[in-house]
This record gives C-alpha cells, sequence and structure tokens, in this order.
C-alpha cells in the first residue's frame, strides 16, 4: 500500500517523493501544522509516550498520548510547538512499510497504519523497508484474557466403562460448544467393587480391569496427566469400537498411539501404582458417595454421576445437555433423576 504525503498532509508540502536523503530540494522549510506526534530523527529516535523505540542513541519523550512512528535514516524532523519543521529535506517526506498489527488513530501525520506487533517487533513506512526495530514498544494495555477463561471440569474414568466411554466423548463436544476446560483422572471399577456382594461373573470380568488404570496411573505419573486423555482414547476405541479383550498387546498398541513407553506395560501387571491409583479414585468418588460408579464429573464445586446417555450427543444438543446437567446438579437437595435404560451403547 503506497500512500503520497499529499494525500497525507492535503497540501503541496512534503509533496513528492519518499522520505530519502540526497535528492533535489524541492522546499528547504515544509510545515505540517498542529500534529506534535512526529519527533526528531537522524538517529535520534523519539517516541510518543506510551510507546518505546530502539536505537543507538538518543530517546526521546514527547508529550502526545498517542503512539508514534519510529523511523530510521530520514532526514531530520524537528517538534516546534504545534508544528513540525523539516530541515535540509531535499525531497519531500513519504515513508513506507509498516510490519505491524495494530493502527494509529485518525490524525497521526503520515496516516499509514502504524501497527503495534505482538511480538514487539515494528517498522515503519509504506513503500521502501523496515526502517526501526526490537522490544522496546510496550503495549497500552494489557490484554483482557477473561473472555478466554474456560471453566475446569474434571472427569473420572475407567478405560473398562462403556459408559464412561459414552459421556467422555460428550464431554470433548461440549469442550466445543462451551467454555469448559476438561482434565481426566483414573478411577477402578475393580477396586470399588472388590469388597462388594457382585456376581462371580462380573467380578471375573473385572479382573483384568486392574491392568489399563495401573498403566493409566503409571503413565501419568511418567509423563504427566496430560497424557491420559490421548492414551484414555486410544484404549478406548480398541476396547468399545472394536471389541477386542483387554490383554498386553492392546495396552501396548495403545501407549504407542499415544506417544509413550512401551515398557509402561508393565505396570499392568505391578501393584506398585496401587496406593496413587486408590488416591486418584477417591479424589473423585469421595464426592459423590459409593453407591455409584464411573463416570463422576467436579465443576465448580457440584460432583455427580453421569450423565449416562446414549449415543453421545454432539454440537449443540450437547452443550444443551450440559447446560441441563449443571442445572440440576447444583440444585440444594436434588439427588436423582433415573429411568430404566432400554438401549446398550450406541457408539457412532
Amino acid at each position: 500500500m503506497d500512500v503520497s504525503t499529499t494525500q497525507v498532509l492535503g497540501s503541496h508540502h512534503l509533496s513528492r517523493g519518499s522520505l530519502h536523503q540526497g535528492r533535489a530540494t524541492e522546499e528547504d522549510r515544509a510545515l505540517a501544522a498542529d500534529d506534535h506526534r512526529l519527533v526528531r530523527h537522524r538517529r535520534h529516535i523519539g517516541t510518543t509516550r506510551r510507546a518505546g523505540a530502539h536505537h543507538s542513541s538518543d530517546l526521546g519523550d514527547t508529550s502526545s498520548r498517542k503512539f508514534g512512528l519510529v523511523e530510521e535514516d530520514p532526514a531530520e524532523v524537528v517538534a516546534v510547538g504545534e508544528d513540525l519543521v523539516l530541515h535540509r529535506q531535499e525531497r519531500a517526506a513519504g515513508v513506507d512499510k509498516v510490519d505491524a498489527r495494530q493502527p494509529v488513530g485518525a490524525g497521526d501525520l503520515l496516516r499509514a497504519q502504524v501497527l503495534l506487533d505482538r511480538d514487539r517487533v515494528v517498522g515503519a513506512a509504506l513503500d521502501g523497508g523496515v526502517v526501526g526495530d526490537d522490544d522496546a514498544f510496550a503495549a497500552a494495555d494489557a490484554p483482557d484474557t477473561r473472555d478466554d477463561a474456560r471453566t475446569p471440569v474434571d472427569f473420572w474414568f475407567d478405560p473398562f466403562c462403556p459408559w464412561a466411554w459414552m459421556s467422555s466423548r460428550w464431554l470433548l463436544e461440549v469442550a466445543k460448544q462451551r467454555r469448559i476446560a476438561p482434565s481426566f483422572h483414573v478411577m477402578s471399577l475393580a477396586y470399588l467393587n472388590q469388597d462388594k456382594d457382585i456376581s462371580d461373573s462380573y467380578r471375573e470380568k473385572l479382573a483384568p480391569t486392574w491392568g489399563p488404570v495401573r498403566v493409566a496411573v503409571a503413565a501419568a505419573q511418567a509423563e504427566g496427566a496430560g497424557v491420559l486423555l490421548p492414551l484414555y482414547t486410544a484404549m478406548g476405541n480398541r476396547i468399545h469400537l472394536e471389541g477386542r479383550p483387554i490383554d498386553r498387546t492392546l495396552i501396548e498398541e495403545s501407549l504407542v498411539e499415544a506417544g509413550l513407553p512401551v515398557t509402561l506395560a508393565d505396570a499392568m501387571d505391578s501393584t506398585d501404582y496401587d496406593e496413587d491409583l486408590k488416591k486418584s479414585h477417591h479424589a473423585g468418588m469421595d464426592q459423590v458417595g459409593y453407591e455409584v460408579g464411573t463416570p463422576v464429573i467436579s465443576v465448580e464445586g457440584v460432583a455427580f454421576f453421569g450423565p449416562v446417555v446414549t449415543p453421545a450427543p454432539k454440537g449443540e444438543d450437547a452443550g444443551r445437555l450440559w447446560d441441563g446437567v449443571l442445572l440440576v446438579a447444583a440444585t440444594p437437595g436434588f439427588y436423582e433423576l433415573k429411568r430404566s435404560r432400554e438401549k446398550d451403547p450406541d457408539f457412532s
């Protein structure tokens, strides 16, 4: 984008050419009235009050509260009261290219889009090269990050449970529709039911589920809690979508998919991680009691079991369910809303 100084000043002052030295003078003293946002140059860089500049010499500060333009090596420009006077200008000023992202306010002398780079690197002018740079420019106002804040939501899962899997996929969909930040934690159905009166067939079904939760705890300890979601997703796809039995091969494949060391699969047969598994389990289950299972969700001091839903709602339907769940769960004295299930989990 090229802007000539005639467009900028609206007169013949500074009227032809670019801000370069070494050309024949067209006007010896061009004036631009009532604008003191530009300050003197020739390797003495002045800035406006709320901008910084970088060079090897003088850093001045004018009385203006607008962002100014920093330029290197043009003819000397001196602020005189409310007027600007160009001395020894051999050609009237135009300014070259600006590498930037924040416009200068209307009425600035050069009227170029002078922008404040997010990385605080500034270039100036409209049709040449970058003239000034570095990190001396500070933002006028700190960014307001409140609009970007997301509400933390904690989700406890056992990879074996199909209903927890459904709810986890729903919660990830909710995160696209509402400003929430889910975090995933491990609980264990085998541990939850170890002292309960359950059928032998169910107890036998729970026996191999120790493996995935132990590996998940070991992975979180080794690599951080952030690995739990990709590891859970890799396990869940194999257990629920592919219908595969839980064995070492499934665990190793899941670790590889999640970018984790295959050696973590050794934890599936070890009790070394059981105490930490129990701590994670109780952090969730103690909030809702032990007559329920997984999933458990905790948000802003409210915890609940569920929702148990199939198939997992998508899009705004997921967001609306979230709104409703929060409404009833946060109601004092509310405990249960239930009906008999008539469908198996639908993973579509």
